[in-house]
């Protein structure tokens, strides 16, 4: 059962709003001529195509990833799991696959209590290691979406916005970032261990409770295209600040970024494209967008007024409720998208910064996007090209994802596993799944609100 994080506990409503919409799904794939579009996030191969092209044409499914006939072995994590669905896309019950499966998990009642810690098990001819990692006492999830895929000679690395379920991947837009690493040589030219390796493999760590690692350097990461951006549930000093969270995004960009070009995407709004909105108030907001490299301004008057400020340049992409109504599901595709009313309410919440989601794909512009991609770039000019970066991965727009600072600025807790990738480049006519600018609230919009439509 699919089921958004909410910073805690999954609700009942989006539980029967999910279970309405996957008993209709069947019906409605007779009549869809058009599927969502699932993201490849990849590399400029410098085609000049316009960006609707670009975007239709680099597009993955769940089976081109996993290719099940050359498949070895597969690690997956995933906050929601739909066992018949991983069945179905991964035959582990007919072919060997040894599988370890990190999900989330919480304690319930009776049959529906579950445990930190690990769990194996025969499904059929395959052997499966079943991952529950630590989470904090409360607000707390497991919620990256990673998969190692072992193949013959090399390995394949996903970082996805998309559980393993069948709405998330037959549904909505997704992103995905992929890229196959060999197999170490004795003429591998670097012995060094790449940054991309040591968040990997400290990620792996944490997810499984500390299996093993090792088979992992006989891979060669120093080829990689992106840097990971992880986040770990937990209390984070020292050196490790750096390591997780919005700290690690905020060393990634100055890492990469020069500072000439740091200050003139300071300049520019950065849109974050989201499909889950977490409590926030005008504290953490001005902490995230200094990380980003981006100032955040909050609005004057009360919290409903619409004023744009121009020193706010901290842009969230999130569904109004119109664009969720008019969408392919209607309402039913609420149950992946997610902000509460009590969030809504709070005096510091940001509304004046929303902007709505549109589709860059017009063939696909029915349907809402699960994906999380946050953007800042300048326009080319005659003297230099385009600056900027991107991510893309799990994060929503949430202290529980990103991690909040606390006494002093000295120490960061997270209450997430969350995963992403940190694009040191933004490719020519990068695949980006929402239009820029994006169009911004006017004082008739309202956002998607969950609590608003009829749970009957």
């Amino acid at each position: 059962m699919f089921e958004i994080e909410i910073g805690g506990k999954p609700t009942h409503t989006k539980k029967t709003m999910k279970r309405k919409a996957e008993q209709e799904l069947a019906a409605d794939r007779a009549e869809k001529r058009n599927k969502p579009t699932v993201v490849h996030i990849i590399e400029d191969d410098d085609d000049e195509e316009d960006e609707e092209a670009q975007l239709s044409s680099q597009t993955l499914s769940i089976h081109d990833l996993l290719d099940v006939n050359n498949l070895e072995s597969a690690t997956l994590s995933t906050y929601c799991l739909d066992f018949d669905y991983l069945k179905s896309v991964l035959p582990i019950h007919k072919k060997c696959i040894p599988l370890t499966l990190i999900k989330h998990w919480s304690k319930g009642v009776g049959e529906d209590d579950e445990k930190q810690g690990r769990t194996m098990a025969q499904i059929g001819v395959s052997p499966v290691c079943i991952c529950h990692p630590y989470l904090l006492p409360a607000y707390s999830s497991m919620h990256a979406k990673l998969m190692l895929l072992a193949f013959k000679g090399f390995l394949r690395v996903v970082v996805t916005s998309a559980n393993l379920s069948t709405f998330d991947w037959e549904c909505y837009t997704q992103s995905i970032w992929v890229q196959d690493f060999p197999e170490k040589t004795t003429s591998s030219t670097s012995s060094n261990v790449t940054s991309f390796e040591k968040v990997l493999l400290d990620f792996w760590t944490h997810l499984t409770l500390k299996l093993p690692s090792k088979w992992l350097t006989k891979y060669d990461f120093s080829d990689a295209k992106v840097e990971l951006v992880a986040s770990v549930p937990g209390y984070h000093t020292g050196k490790q600040m750096e390591q997780y969270g919005h700290m690690s995004l905020r060393q990634l960009i100055k890492d990469n970024i020069s500072a000439e070009d740091r200050k003139l995407l300071k300049q520019n709004n950065l849109y974050y494209q989201v499909s889950s909105l977490g409590s926030m108030n005008t504290k953490w907001l001005s902490e995230f967008a200094t990380s980003t490299g981006v100032s955040y301004q909050p609005a004057e008057g009360q919290k409903k007024t619409i004023s744009h400020s121009p020193t706010n340049l901290l842009k969230i992409v999130f569904p109004t409720l119109s664009t969720v109504a008019s969408s392919e599901l209607g309402m039913r595709a609420g149950g992946m998208i997610h902000l509460n009313s009590k969030t809504l309410a709070g005096k510091e919440f940001p509304r004046h910064a929303l902007c709505d989601f549109e589709s860059v794909v017009k063939s696909q512009s029915k349907y809402l996007a699960h994906s999380k991609v946050m953007v800042n770039k300048s326009e080319p000019t005659l003297s230099r090209g385009r600056v900027g970066w991107m991510y893309c991965g799990s994060h929503n727009m949430s202290q529980a994802a990103w991690g909040k600072l606390q006494k002093n600025n000295t120490q960061i807790q997270i209450s997430n596993y969350e995963l992403g990738v940190f694009f040191k480049q933004i490719p020519t006519n990068a695949p980006i799944p929402f239009k820029m600018p994006a169009r911004e609230y006017t004082k008739s919009d309202e956002p998607f609100v969950l609590e608003s439509v009829n749970d009957e």
